[in-house]
């Protein structure tokens, strides 16, 4: 009752199946290349960070030692606990959390209020003005602060 051919019919189609997967595969140096490439950028950014976290669980001791190691300490939390203690760091997040919310809070009642003029009140040049503010928020930060 099968498939007319049987069995027989589907044997050459395997084995032509199976000599195509023995062949050896070619390396594809494009995607290989870019891969290091992005390995390496990940290890040039990631080590500082790594390291950074390994001084802060060493001892005043063994950052200042002669041969730094790259291996983690055993002081963690006590360098954490002093430091959070000594630098005040709650007060610290209590003023940035404040100051975050202000600015994200006016940015937004500004930001508000010009869509609200621009979409629905007309006035001349009100293409210039929106293409103004368009481009002024695809500059980077550092370039739209004025300075005083």
């Amino acid at each position: 009752m099968g498939a007319p051919g049987g069995v027989a019919a589907e044997r050459p189609a395997r084995a032509a199946v199976a000599s195509v997967r023995a062949l050896p595969r070619r390396i594809e140096w494009g995607p290989l290349s870019v891969h290091l490439l992005l390995i390496a950028a990940v290890l040039v950014v990631g080590f500082p960070l790594y390291y950074a976290f390994v001084i802060s669980t060493q001892s005043i001791q063994e950052v200042t030692a002669a041969t730094p190691t790259v291996w983690p300490s055993g002081h963690l939390w006590a360098n954490y606990a002093e430091a959070w203690t000594r630098a005040k760091m709650a007060r610290l997040l209590l003023n940035s959390a404040v100051v975050a919310l202000a600015i994200a809070s006016g940015k937004i009642a500004i930001s508000i209020l010009s869509a609200f003029a621009i979409v629905y009140f007309h006035f001349r040049l009100k293409q210039v003005v929106f293409w103004m503010i368009f481009i002024t928020l695809m500059l980077p930060v550092p370039v739209r602060i004025i300075s005083t």
